[in-house]
């Protein structure tokens, strides 16, 4: 009976402990696989906090829209100086700058912007998406020459696992310029551009007066003598540059010049 009896609870014990492991398995798994959390919206006002020229660090992730924002501004303001040069940029969440279709927030009439890059501006940095999205990208470069989210890409830039939708781009009025929503001009040698969707995008040149050399939903143009490699990307929507002095108009690279691989 003894004997019986200390079977028994261990048995007993047995499948307590194994309900208990099966029970928290359970959780960790539905933890695990629950929703991702709210994307992040911007607020309007880059937020360059994160990040401190004079001591950078080798490794940022950006979880606030405003920090991603921020990115951008650090570069325009410093006119070039912080290229992120050996330093990797990472998103940490989903990012919408404006909700819903370009021509939904050009509707609305409350537009938040995000700082063009200038292509002389190069990029030189790793940013990696962690495969989440980023919608309602607005640029307006009206008043400026060559504009795009990263500007120029310079030697060794990397842009991967990043999915773009529902940006939009209003071209300059100036004339012989180049225009893209990932990047204006690639200028350096070894860029990577990889897993990068860009999707349901609108561009266009309001002035509707101007002429492009160069024209593309990633990457405006390829400088004479650089090198980019695209991997694995995919880009749709509409664009509409439709003065008759534009050159090349593509959904990937606009124009590549002489000596450039692509």
């Amino acid at each position: 009976k003894a004997t019986t009896a200390k079977a028994t609870t261990a048995a007993t014990t047995k499948a307590t402990t194994a309900a208990t492991t099966a029970a928290t398995t359970a959780a960790t798994t539905a933890a695990t696989t629950a929703a991702p959390s709210a994307p992040s919206v911007y607020s309007g006002t880059p937020d360059t906090s994160w990040f401190d020229k004079d001591n950078p660090k080798a490794e940022y992730t950006l979880t606030t829209a405003d920090q991603f924002a921020g990115m951008a501004k650090l570069r325009q303001d410093s006119k070039g100086a912080i290229t992120f040069e050996g330093i990797t940029i990472k998103l940490g969440k989903d990012m919408i700058i404006n909700a819903g279709t370009a021509e939904q927030y050009l509707a609305s009439g409350t537009i938040r912007e995000i700082t063009g890059i200038g292509s002389s501006y190069k990029f030189k940095g790793t940013f990696d998406g962690q495969n989440h999205t980023v919608n309602g990208v607005y640029i307006n470069a009206t008043s400026s020459c060559v504009r795009g989210l990263f500007g120029g890409l310079g030697d060794n830039a990397v842009i991967k696992n990043l999915k773009l939708t529902n940006a939009y781009f209003d071209g300059p009025e100036a004339s012989k310029h180049t225009a893209g929503i990932l990047a204006a001009r690639a200028n350096g040698t070894n860029i990577l551009i990889s897993n990068v969707i860009v999707e349901n995008v609108l561009m266009e040149e309001s002035a509707n007066e101007n002429t492009f050399y160069g024209v593309g939903i990633l990457v405006g143009k390829v400088d004479e003598n650089m090198s980019l490699t695209i991997e694995n990307c995919s880009t749709s929507g509409t664009v509409d540059f439709t003065n008759k002095g534009t050159k090349a108009i593509a959904g990937m690279v606009g124009f590549t010049s002489k000596g450039s691989t692509l």
